[in-house]
């Protein structure tokens, strides 16, 4: 049964990659086509933002450092039965849980990203959120110059929510009478839906990051208080994505990070060591 689920989950990683870079090629295409106006800055643009955009997606998906091999436990202390792992056979770290998908436990696991294929975890976060950032950014200016451009005219402005909902939108792009008006409404509405989830979903893991907690743990509320907490909510940046703001903006930089080596933050009762 593993082996199927291994080889379901690299169908589905190369198959979200393939739509990602196919939704990648008619966004640049479109913007191009619809911003006319001084085409070599914007080309110059679009190629450095399509270069992040690239690094960010590949390295969220790629980076497979995440796995947790286990810590050694020494001879004559006790065993912690909640930190064994049955299906790895190890002791895993406090922060470390076992994903059925990926078969191993996950340092720092967040969650398990279906769109990528992959878990979201102690290596690869913060090149996550930053690609729900320029996404989320991208995606959502791609939609406004749509709008802007688009020659669609409605009576109330309500009717506009025509774009956006199912049975709307499908009337939108049946009244259209040109391949072009076609791709404007698919890409206006594939844009604006995920421009609005990615930074959803960014605005989410900043705000968990600030607390130094992953979704596994508020979802099982698992976590330490906020007045347990020792670190800042800048020192809880920095423990996930390194020092400078240069590795938060650029994720072609791969900076050190200091929880790197499992020092995570302690309590202040010292009762949960990450």
């Amino acid at each position: 049964m593993a082996p199927v689920i291994s080889k379901r989950i690299g169908l589905m990683r190369y198959g979200v990659m393939l739509f990602s870079l196919a939704y990648l090629g008619l966004s640049v295409a479109t913007a191009i086509y619809i911003l006319t106006l001084k085409k070599s800055i914007l080309v110059t643009t679009i190629a450095i933002y399509c270069y992040i955009q690239v690094c960010a997606n590949w390295r969220a998906m790629f980076v497979n450092s995440n796995k947790d091999h286990g810590i050694q436990v020494e001879e004559g202390l006790e065993k912690d039965i909640h930190n064994f792992c049955p299906e790895c056979n190890i002791y895993k770290n406090k922060k470390s849980h076992h994903c059925p998908l990926c078969e191993c436990c996950v340092l720092r696991h967040d969650h398990h990203c279906f769109f990528l294929g992959t878990c979201i975890g102690l290596n690869n976060q913060r090149y996550f959120v930053i690609l729900c950032l320029y996404t989320g950014v991208g995606s959502l200016y791609l939609s406004l110059q749509i709008f802007l451009t688009s020659d669609w005219v409605f009576n109330r402005w309500f009717n506009y929510l025509e774009l956006f909902m199912p049975f709307g939108y499908a009337f939108s792009l049946a009244r259209t009478t040109t391949f072009s008006g076609a791709l404007m409404v698919i890409v206006y509405n594939l844009s604006a839906t995920i421009g609005m989830f990615c930074m959803y979903m960014f605005g989410l893991q900043v705000h968990l990051l600030s607390q130094s907690v992953t979704w596994h743990e508020f979802n099982s509320k698992t976590h330490v208080s906020k007045n347990q907490q020792i670190l800042t909510m800048w020192s809880n940046f920095t423990t996930n994505f390194g020092h400078g703001l240069l590795h938060f903006i650029v994720p072609v930089m791969s900076g050190f990070l200091p929880s790197s080596k499992g020092k995570f933050p302690r309590t202040k009762s010292d009762e949960r060591v990450y």
